[in-house]
């Protein structure tokens, strides 16, 4: 029972489940390294269609952005509570993120490109039916 937990008696020692640390292969390192690549690439193409899908209601314009943009710098100034002020600081900086997308539109078909060549592998590693992606929007 005393080798269950510390020295002072009172609280168990977590017993290490697994390998050593430094004894993953450069092999492993490497998969681990191309599977956060390939989800990196699925993730950014996935979020391009659903970015160009958007249909319903009131189409985002370049104007009316810039317009919420300006109405929110005075919003700050008045404002005496700081989680207001927290929220619409962060409601800045997702406008001004969104504006950039205006003016530095995403390259779908580089993107798309990349896509085609981890779908295969990501979808195998996944188990992704095909189903899946067309549900997603991912067209054949």
């Amino acid at each position: 029972m005393a080798d269950d937990t510390a020295p002072t008696g009172d609280t168990p020692t977590k017993k290490r489940v697994g390998l050593p640390p430094g004894t993953m292969t450069a092999e492993h390192r490497e998969a681990l390294a191309a599977g956060r690549r390939r989800g990196r690439i699925v993730r950014a193409y996935l979020e391009s269609l659903q970015q160009a899908t958007r249909g319903r209601g009131r189409p985002i314009t370049r104007d009316g952005l810039q317009k919420r943009l300006d109405a929110i710098d005075p919003k700050i100034a008045e404002s005496n509570d700081p989680l207001e002020k927290l929220d619409l600081v962060q409601r800045k900086i997702e406008l001004q993120r969104r504006l950039k997308e205006f003016d530095e539109p995403v390259d779908l078909t580089a993107l798309e490109d990349e896509f085609v060549s981890v779908a295969a592998d990501y979808g195998r590693a996944k188990k992704i039916s095909a189903e899946a992606w067309l549900e997603m929007k991912v067209p054949k």
